[in-house]
């Protein structure tokens, strides 16, 4: 039997857990996401704000990152089809996808992401010590 310690270091075994929760078809589009400068960044400000309509400077501006950046990732994201894009008085705004089933996809991803976040900062307590503490005033 392998110690934990070294299935720890194995970043494929890790890979392996850390997807498994998702469906092949949230796979690919995870790993879609992954390949952009700030896909992810992009995609959890629109799942924040799925009505809202910014320009590529707003966003940019918001996420910390160059608007040709941000302009270029999210034409990605439009021809993936999960966000938007509309003209209106010589302004391009941007936006998530109106559609039902692409909005469920990326709030599934978002929450699937953030329930990743939440075990991390769990593991950071533990090694860190705080974990016991925590729980010793919980128990108070």
């Amino acid at each position: 039997m392998m110690p934990q310690s070294i299935l720890l270091d194995d970043m494929s075994f890790v890979q392996t857990v850390f997807l498994e929760g998702l469906s092949i078809r949230l796979r690919d589009l995870f790993d879609r996401i992954c390949s952009l400068d700030c896909g992810w960044s992009l995609l959890l400000l629109l799942n924040e704000n799925p009505n809202v309509l910014m320009t590529d400077d707003d966003l940019a501006f918001l996420i910390d990152d160059l608007a040709t950046t941000v302009q270029s990732n999210l034409y990605a994201m439009i021809d993936i089809g999960l966000a938007r894009q509309i003209d209106v008085a010589g302004i391009t705004l941007f936006g998530m996808t109106k559609d039902p089933e692409a909005r469920q996809i990326i709030h599934e991803l978002c929450a699937w992401q953030n329930q990743w976040r939440t075990r991390l900062a769990q593991i950071d307590r533990l090694i860190s010590g705080r974990r016991k503490r925590v729980l010793q005033r919980e128990e108070t």
